[in-house]
């Protein structure tokens, strides 16, 4: 996994589509862009100007649609668990795909569905909802093809299922 490349030039997007059979690219979106927009409680417009936020992203998103592109298979999540990104907001990563990046719905979804069990080395255990894959569910109030961001709110999260056990039901 190769995280971050939000500065990735040239040579190093050929050198990452060369090798896109066997690495994912983890951008770590999340923080830059709340920074760079919603970071009122944590940063003043001068030290959002001066840490460079904007432009960081900028070349981040710019970077990730020429991956995409190249069919570079990309990871959600990643750089949550400070106080501007806590720990369980990971779902926030497919919006800021959506509207930054211009995935699909589906396409951020993926992300951090199929893509991550490809990249933990368990693509026929993980990632999908499949016979003989690990049965981690998530059923959901709403439709996060349509809405993602429903998967936020924990009030929406009615079925929680890990390795065929149930943790939440509430259906």
């Amino acid at each position: 996994v190769v995280y971050h490349a939000n500065y990735a030039d040239e040579e190093a997007l050929d050198m990452l589509e060369a090798n896109k059979d066997w690495i994912f690219v983890s951008p770590n979106l999340g923080f830059t862009a709340i920074a760079a927009y919603e970071g009122s409680d944590w940063f003043t417009e001068e030290q959002v100007k001066a840490m460079g936020f904007r432009e960081e992203l900028e070349s981040a998103v710019k970077g990730i649609k020429e991956l995409m592109k190249r069919s570079v298979r990309i990871l959600g999540g990643g750089d949550y668990g400070f106080m501007i990104t806590p720990h369980g907001q990971n779902a926030r990563d497919l919006d800021h795909f959506i509207r930054h990046c211009g995935m699909t719905n589906m396409e951020s979804i993926l992300t951090m569905t199929k893509n991550g069990g490809e990249a933990m080395d368990m693509p026929g255990r993980l990632g999908q909802v499949k016979q003989g894959f690990l049965a981690d569910l998530l059923l959901v109030k709403g439709d996060p093809l349509t809405d993602p961001m429903v998967l936020l709110d924990r009030e929406n999260l009615s079925v929680i299922m890990k390795d065929g056990v149930m943790h939440k039901l509430s259906i």
